[in-house]
């Protein structure tokens, strides 16, 4: 071999030992196997509410259970709002987010004509999960705030 040759294989052996292999999957692995607390942001796409309340309510995905209610502001940053749920999670079981805004800052969730609202499921096991304002996919969660 050439000296050029040998340096491409020593070059192309240690850009393949850093790029982790299989030990960057099993980190990976570990870390969504490990219990978390779920953090929701909303990302600049919910700007638009700065000044508004934001309310959340984890909830066990197979009963319904509530596990926790949050709130903070809207913001004018990205992301406009975060919010972190007290429990520890199981990584190995499904949650169901519901989230408000209180568009006319009564402090009650109305109508969704009135209170942008939203439900959905985190990806399992995932400890940050981003939400993007979109008025079209609004659901009726008031009955999880009272």
């Amino acid at each position: 071999m050439t000296g050029r040759a040998v340096f491409l294989t020593i070059a192309a052996a240690l850009s393949l030992a850093a790029c982790g292999g299989d030990e960057v999957s099993s980190t990976e692995d570990a870390r969504s196997a490990a219990p978390y607390q779920l953090t929701v942001r909303g990302d600049g796409t919910f700007q638009a509410f700065a000044g508004d309340a934001v309310r959340a309510a984890l909830h066990l995905k197979a009963d319904n259970q509530r596990l926790d209610l949050t709130q903070t502001t809207v913001g004018a940053s990205n992301p406009a709002f975060s919010v972190t749920f007290a429990p520890t999670l199981d990584p190995a079981t499904q949650y169901h987010l519901h989230y408000w805004i209180d568009v006319d800052g009564d402090g009650v969730c109305d109508s969704p004509d009135v209170d942008e609202q939203w439900a959905v499921d985190p990806p399992l096991g995932q400890a940050t999960f981003e939400v993007t304002h979109r008025a079209s996919d609004v659901s009726d969660v008031c009955g999880s705030f009272h």
